[in-house]
């Protein structure tokens, strides 16, 4: 399950003007709206979204983007920035730097207590036993591993491919944000080598197979799936298109319940940490 993010919820909320003038008009579906709209705002690293991917958010949550964009635009609930692409909750800003502030506050309160701890005394390593060689020889290449795995390409653009899989495939799971992406789908991102645009290119045909997007079986794929070496290649050589009249050039589709259960049985845990159910 996806790492939840805090932030505080008025328990009458519904009772403010503004939301009061937005149930009469639109219902609770309208209110509905406006709280998925607030959760999507807390999971963006700067708490503001983009206008142009409305459409997208709508389909994911079952609605349409009309609604949606009456909700940002016509009760006062949300601000758009002057340039005009992006929108956000002044409400929601105010509360998230107050719960940044006490957190800084209780992280220099600690800070204080521990330099001002007693010293422990130090221990005497005379009589200790050296650590057996396997057993160190084994722990220095776990490190190794580490530090090669959390390395960080700073040309990489993470939220830049993470926009991208949002826009180009609204029919599958939303990735968490990028601040909780693991090493490994970093990895895998940077290993691929390719532009943001080639990105944008595979994800589109993603979108369009109906076996990944899980309109064929109840199973879809994720993110981390995609990233997989083999996976990649296969979509890539286009053994996922649609084969039919839409698609008469294409390569034969291979959305056979054999490949299914092996598709569902290749997810790593990245994939079934990091994405919402």
């Amino acid at each position: 399950m996806k790492d939840a993010y805090y932030f505080s919820h008025d328990s009458n909320a519904k009772d403010d003007p503004k939301c009061v003038l937005l149930i009469e008009q639109l219902g609770l579906e309208g209110y509905g709206i406006f709280w998925v709209l607030i959760e999507t705002l807390r999971d963006q690293p700067e708490y503001k979204y983009p206008l142009a991917l409305i459409p997208a958010l709508a389909r994911r949550y079952n609605t349409t983007s009309e609604k949606m964009k009456t909700v940002v635009s016509q009760y006062g609930l949300f601000e758009i920035t002057p340039e005009g692409e992006f929108f956000f909750s002044e409400s929601l800003c105010r509360r998230m730097e107050s719960i940044s502030t006490f957190r800084e506050s209780q992280r220099k309160k600690a800070l204080k207590r521990w330099n001002n701890a007693p010293a422990l005394p130090r221990q005497s390593h005379g009589n200790a036993n050296p650590m057996p060689v396997k057993e160190r020889k084994v722990k220095e290449s776990k490190v190794k591993d580490s530090t090669e795995d959390t390395s960080v390409s700073p040309a990489t653009d993470y939220e830049q491919i993470r926009q991208s899989f949002i826009a180009n495939c609204p029919s599958l799971p939303c990735p968490n944000a990028t601040a909780k992406w693991t090493a490994g789908r970093k990895k895998a991102i940077r290993d691929k080598k390719i532009t943001d645009d080639e990105f944008s290119e595979v994800f589109k045909r993603v979108e369009r197979s109906d076996f990944l997007t899980g309109r064929k079986t109840g199973w879809h794929c994720s993110l981390d799936w995609i990233l997989k070496p083999a996976n990649w290649q296969k979509i890539n050589e286009g053994n996922y298109d649609n084969h039919g009249p839409e698609n008469p050039g294409g390569s034969k589709a291979t959305y056979d319940l054999s490949e299914y259960d092996q598709a569902t049985t290749s997810l790593d845990l990245d994939s079934l940490k990091g994405e919402p159910k």
